[in-house]
């Protein structure tokens, strides 16, 4: 029986809504809608939600309620909501949950593992049976998810990186400098190529159990060993491995596929389009020298220069280099050369899950 269902995804940065019928597993859109609210703004340094990015949120999924509303017309719909990164961050999400029930939406603040999981499931599907990793570089957390595709994931973590939490913390000039781009890869690079050790991606560490493939924290993850720029790799405890996948089995990914507006954006910049086409986007391969080559061009303009770029909304421009270099970092981690854009997310993911706990 086909049903019809409405995601909403609340992020750091962006709140993303699709609606879409579903029916013998199959996904057909229906309407999507993307909007950029920067909730995050601050999180980081604050800990809480300002007022103003409240209302920018709600404000957002008020006109989301329009359009699912207006969709109720042909069908019932199931909606479901779902936070992230700064929700989980700030002490006063409940303010935001509040500010939402009013307008008849149950908000679900989801853990960083439920996030990773989502995120493969929606975007993993495409790929049966092949090794595969997922990377969602999103505004507060950067998840890393590996294993097989339209599988449960072998291995995932949701790292306290991010997009606007990097640049809130380490972009210090305008443009950035090379120091600023240097302490951010510091930060992200060595806890990148540690999951991938510990998951079969380099030979450096052969085994999930192995502790040694863990180091001192600077991202909120358990203290290890500790490496020399103060940044750590999860511990094995903390990341995820499906239920009949053995700890022990270890397969290099064959591909690297990147969701969410960062990798999205990278795409649309580098083939110049005037008007964004998710038809382009979704599939297309960039190679990790193209991508270190964007980020160049990128960091050598100020911030009014690069709200001026083809491609790029002047909305994500502030935080944009960072985003780039994290994913940059998450491809040199991997070891696969390049990254695959996906418009197949989380928000793919929400559906499925909705489907089958209803079916």
């Amino acid at each position: 029986m086909e049903q019809r269902i409405a995601a909403i995804d609340i992020g750091t940065v962006t709140c993303r809504l699709l609606i879409a019928d579903v029916a013998d597993a199959r996904i057909n859109e229906v309407a999507r809608e993307c909007t950029i609210v920067n909730l995050g703004e601050g999180v980081d340094a604050t800990g809480v939600l300002s007022p103003a990015a409240i209302d920018r949120t709600v404000d957002c999924l008020a006109s989301f309620m329009h359009t699912i509303d207006a969709y109720r017309q042909d069908a019932p719909i199931t909606v479901r909501c779902m936070a992230t990164s700064a929700s989980r961050d700030a002490r006063n999400a409940s303010e935001l949950t509040a500010r939402l029930a009013q307008l008849g939406l149950t908000l679900t603040v989801i853990s960083g593992e439920k996030e990773a999981e989502l995120s493969f499931q929606g975007a993993s599907a495409a790929f049966p049976g092949e090794e595969v990793a997922v990377v969602d570089v999103g505004g507060g957390s950067t998840e890393i998810i590996v294993g097989q595709g339209g599988a449960a994931p072998r291995r995932s973590h949701s790292f306290n990186i991010g997009a606007r939490r990097a640049t809130e913390r380490f972009i210090q000039t305008d443009p950035p400098s090379a120091d600023d781009m240097k302490a951010i890869h510091d930060w992200c690079r060595p806890v990148f190529e540690s999951f991938f050790a510990a998951s079969g991606a380099s030979g450096t560490c052969h085994s999930t159990g192995n502790a040694s493939c863990s180091s001192s924290d600077g991202t909120g993850m358990s203290n290890k060993a500790g490496t020399s720029d103060g940044v750590s790799a999860p511990s094995n405890a903390s990341m995820s491995n499906s239920v009949g996948a053995p700890d022990n089995v270890i397969v290099p990914p064959q591909r690297l596929i990147a969701v969410a507006g960062t990798a999205t954006t990278a795409v649309s910049v580098a083939d110049a389009m005037e008007a964004y086409d998710s038809s382009r986007v979704h599939g297309r391969e960039m190679k990790a020298a193209e991508l270190d080559n964007l980020i160049d061009r990128l960091a050598a303009l100020n911030l009014a220069e690069r709200e001026e770029v083809v491609g790029l909304q002047p909305q994500r421009a502030p935080i944009i280099v960072a985003g780039l270099l994290i994913l940059s970092d998450a491809v040199h981690a991997a070891g696969t050369g390049s990254f695959i854009a996906s418009e197949s997310d989380i928000l793919a993911g929400i559906i499925m899950d909705t489907a089958c706990r209803s079916s």
